[in-house]
């Protein structure tokens, strides 16, 4: 992972010479081995280089064309090199070296803005076109790296982290409080795909680019790619649905090899990490690969702790070196205060739901691994959420239909022990009720359950403020449920880009702190379109969610992995000993920071941090999961947005006492 940053003037003002330097001077974590910019009176590019291919050690960008007519700043890998370097030599296209960009510059010469269409992998970048007088600027198919843009009047810019784009003349560093509220209220972040936690910082959406034309300043945005609207696989046995899949991954793993060093991965105790390690085995059997290292959270007690057990038996059949850190006590590779420090210097109400890949990232940083693995986009790509019976209802008999039910109940990570008449009956109201009908279930649902916002912890000012209710009735009336079902139009929602989008986003930015690249093999193209056109039934079966990926890995996986619903998950315990220190920054920082956090949470959660820092109510007095929420969520949420309101210079709007 390395870090871009460019900046082109729309209205012809020049851009400031030290306004692209402080761009990626920003962003200097994420590319530490090389920091260079290049610039004209209307276009600046950056770039910050983290070396983790073999072909990067020679690396430099930006980087020029043989004629000096295009420049680039890439941040990426290509998995179809070989083929590009086939029909480019095939053509007679120079290539200047043997890197990344230079195969991407080379393809832009040939195909123009066209060439996203023909990468395969991990990537976003921006092409200064000289010769029509230029900027164009594309992002990976699925997302798997960042790029945040603002327009202002006078300029385009670009960069791999949304704060960096502040120093951008006339953007704002108010919060972007729907997003925020976003977080909290169920449902909501569905309208927010394409807005960041910035107020005028965008993202620019995966299988996307933009133009911007100069002297013009037109800016024209395109689509050059999204999810197959076509028909499901028709597979005559789920054998050969796990030959399809084990080819499709295989390919995605060993694309994501491609490093300086040897391979390593994160290791849970969930089929998602377990299918790419066992993957990893297989290409070291066949000798392909050296030692794996794997990085794993465990337990201070793991017999005490399911995932934990299941982690020590995945890590003694399939890693060479095991890095672990125990929690809550933290003893191991990590130092607590160190780990803190990390996730609190720049607080951000994204990173700290995601200590536990921090913390693995922290661990990897101090091995020399610059690389890891992980399967967090598999929870999107290759299972059903809760109402997935329905897919059954009208494909098996009705005793069938029970029985599928009596399953899920026993065994589908997110229903069980829901009763199976509750199952079965909601499955066949909501695949078999006419139009009509639906629609008054629907709306005699929602009459019944609680107000969406005041069973938040969110502040019901700021909500009506925001137009929080508004935005839920938009989002109905867009999609009442009174349609037909359609299994592949709700898994085309699901997948992409709201869930693989949000969850990369969040991974990226701990990582990119760190210095570290994270490679998600579930979100390469190829398996995303794999598992959007799988039919419903391989996808979970007998109750089992990832059901295919269950079968596919049965032989070379502890049953006590491939079998297992349970998702007791050790992140839990990394935030037991945070609560205390962050309360003490919490009051480090003063008034600021608590009329944030009154701004954005409700009476009631206020007086609780009042009374906290305080000392007036003891933290153990809390629940485990309120400790939680506060050292995870809520004081870092607060904590974010002082610091951006003191960059701001305005007051913060206040809501009650």
């Amino acid at each position: 992972m390395s870090a871009i940053a460019g900046i082109v003037s729309l209205s012809g003002k020049p851009i400031d010479a030290s306004l692209i330097e402080r761009l990626t001077l920003s962003m200097t974590a994420r590319g530490p081995d090389r920091r260079q910019t290049w610039q004209t009176e209307r276009v600046a590019l950056g770039h910050c280089l983290l070396r983790t291919t073999p072909e990067a050690l020679h690396e430099e960008q930006p980087m020029a064309s043989n004629d000096c007519q295009l420049r680039i700043v890439f941040d990426g890998r290509l998995d179809n090199r070989s083929e590009l370097f086939r029909e480019l030599r095939a053509r007679n296209v120079a290539i200047r070296d043997e890197t990344d960009p230079a195969l991407v510059l080379a393809a832009y010469s040939l195909w123009g803005e066209k060439v996203p269409e023909r990468l395969l992998g991990d990537f976003a970048f921006a092409i200064w076109d000289g010769r029509e007088n230029k900027v164009f600027c594309a992002r990976d198919h699925i997302g798997n790296r960042p790029c945040y843009y603002v327009q202002t009047a006078d300029f385009l810019a670009f960069a791999s982290e949304d704060a960096t784009l502040l120093d951008v003349p006339g953007v704002s560093a108010a919060p972007n409080d729907p997003m925020v509220a976003s977080a909290y209220v169920f449902g909501l972040w569905r309208a927010m795909t394409e807005y960041s936690w910035l107020q005028d910082v965008r993202v620019l959406m995966p299988g996307r680019s933009v133009t911007a034309h100069l002297p013009s300043g037109r800016v024209a945005w395109t689509t050059y790619w999204a999810p197959s609207t076509g028909s499901m696989a028709n597979y005559s046995s789920v054998e050969e649905a796990m030959e399809a899949f084990r080819a499709v991954f295989f390919e995605a793993v060993r694309g994501r090899l491609r490093s300086n060093g040897p391979p390593a991965a994160l290791l849970s105790g969930g089929m998602d990490s377990a299918s790419i390690a066992a993957t990893l085995c297989e290409f070291q059997n066949e000798g392909d690969i050296g030692p794996i290292h794997a990085y794993s959270a465990v337990h201070d007690r793991p017999e005490s702790c399911v995932e934990s057990q299941k982690i020590l038996t995945l890590a003694a059949v399939c890693s060479d070196v095991h890095h672990r850190q125990s929690v809550p006590s933290y003893a191991g590779e990590v130092d607590f205060d160190a780990f803190f420090s990390f996730m609190y210097d720049k607080s951000h109400p994204v990173e700290l739901s995601v200590s536990l890949v921090a913390l693995m990232c922290l661990m990897a940083q101090q091995n020399g691994h610059r690389v890891l693995m992980h399967g967090a986009s598999a929870d999107c790509c290759s299972e059903l959420g809760e109402n997935y019976a329905e897919h059954y209802v009208g494909r098996l008999s009705l005793p069938e239909l029970w029985r599928e039910c009596q399953q899920a109940s026993a065994h589908h990570s997110y229903v069980r022990g829901r009763p199976a008449a509750t199952l079965m009956a909601a499955a066949i109201i909501r695949r078999l009720l006419p139009t009509q009908q639906r629609l008054l279930w629907q709306r005699g649902k929602r009459h019944l359950q609680p107000d969406p916002i005041t069973t938040t912890p969110i502040n019901e000012l700021l909500a009506t403020d925001i137009g929080a209710r508004q935005r839920l009735a938009a989002l109905l009336a867009a999609n009442p449920g009174a349609a037909p079902f359609s299994f592949a139009s709700q898994r085309r929602t699901a997948i992409f880009p709201l869930g693989i989008v949000h969850g990369l986003e969040a991974y990226e930015r701990v990582a990119g702190r760190a210095g570290v690249e994270m490679r998600d093999p579930y979100a390469d193209r190829r398996v995303v379109e794999f598992f959007l056109a799988l039919p419903p039934e391989l996808l979970v079966r007998q109750g089992w969610t990832k059901y295919l990926v269950r079968r596919t890995f049965a032989n070379q996986l502890p049953d006590n992995v491939v079998w297992s619903s349970d998702k007791t998950h050790v992140g839990r315990w990394v935030f037991d000993r945070m609560l205390q220190p962050a309360l003490l920054r919490m009051r480090a920082a003063g008034a600021p920071a608590l009329d944030a956090f009154g701004r954005y949470f409700n009476p009631l959660q206020t007086e609780l941090v009042r009374s906290l820092l305080s000392g007036a109510l003891p933290p153990d007095k809390l629940t485990e999961l309120s400790r939680r929420t506060f050292a995870a969520d809520w004081i870092p949420l607060a904590l974010w947005a002082a610091q951006l309101q003191a960059r701001h210079k305005t007051e913060t709007v206040r809501y009650g006492s």
